[in-house]
């Protein structure tokens, strides 16, 4: 019986930790998508990414390396940027 009590707890603790998990990793995703919507802050838009970034459009050609490639990509600063709609991308589920 104590074995059955102690892999009960075992389960519960884990599947704590998984929902905390789950909600921290929304949490992220929401601040990602504001900060992407709002075009504000490149910076802690850029903070969400490994230093080391690789990214390769295949239907570009372009092939991203590194933050500072990537902030230059982005382009944040074009003066001609206009956003359209307060809500550009919205993830509901």
């Amino acid at each position: 019986m104590k074995q059955v009590i102690t892999v009960l707890l075992f389960g519960l603790l884990f599947n704590a930790c998984s929902i905390d998990k789950d909600s921290a990793i929304e949490r992220i995703v929401d601040d990602y998508y504001k900060i992407y919507n709002k075009r504000q802050d490149i910076d802690k838009f850029i903070g969400f990414y490994d230093n080391d970034i690789l990214l390769e459009d295949i239907i570009n050609g372009d092939r991203i390396e590194g933050k500072s490639d990537l902030k230059i990509f982005l382009n944040w600063g074009n003066l001609n940027f206009k956003i359209l709609e307060s809500n550009s991308l919205k993830i509901t589920e």
